[in-house]
């Protein structure tokens, strides 16, 4: 019985061993993400409003990198949210690095988690132009029915 424990344990911690990665297999599963977004062209993460505007911001993977884009509902308009290239130049003059403007250090902040019986992301509005009360607005911090 004890020989009989002493082999399981003995085979258990071998095939934990030797089911370890090592550092070339984390740094190759690591890079896989950059070697394949670049052939994928224009795909958007979600976006983010703007506080109290009806526009939003998203990052979107594009072929060398990201960008952003800022939308305006209310104009109906899409553009690029800044002016990378000078974003860019900026950051490397501050910083004595070499930035592309598809190559820029930035990532999207995610909101804290809402407060209990508060929604946070879109909110349904009442108040839309045609009276229908069916469209999406911006996020609010008033309570909204159905949350939780």
């Amino acid at each position: 019985m004890r020989r009989a424990l002493f082999v399981m344990i003995a085979l258990g911690t071998a095939s934990a061993a030797l089911a370890q990665g090592t550092q070339a297999d984390y740094d190759r599963a690591l890079n896989l993400r950059k070697k394949y977004e670049s052939l994928i062209g224009s795909v958007p993460e979600a976006p983010r409003w703007i506080a109290r505007t009806h526009k939003a911001y998203y990052r979107r993977t594009v072929k060398g990198g990201h960008d952003f884009i800022l939308v305006d509902a209310d104009a109906k308009t899409k553009a690029p949210a800044f002016d990378h290239a000078k974003i860019a130049s900026a950051l490397g003059s501050a910083t004595g690095k070499t930035y592309t403007a598809l190559e820029l250090p930035l990532g999207c902040r995610t909101r804290p988690a809402p407060r209990p019986g508060y929604c946070s992301g879109l909110s349904a509005r009442a108040d839309n132009v045609r009276g229908s009360g069916s469209s999406i607005g911006p996020p609010t911090d008033r309570p909204v029915a159905g949350c939780r």
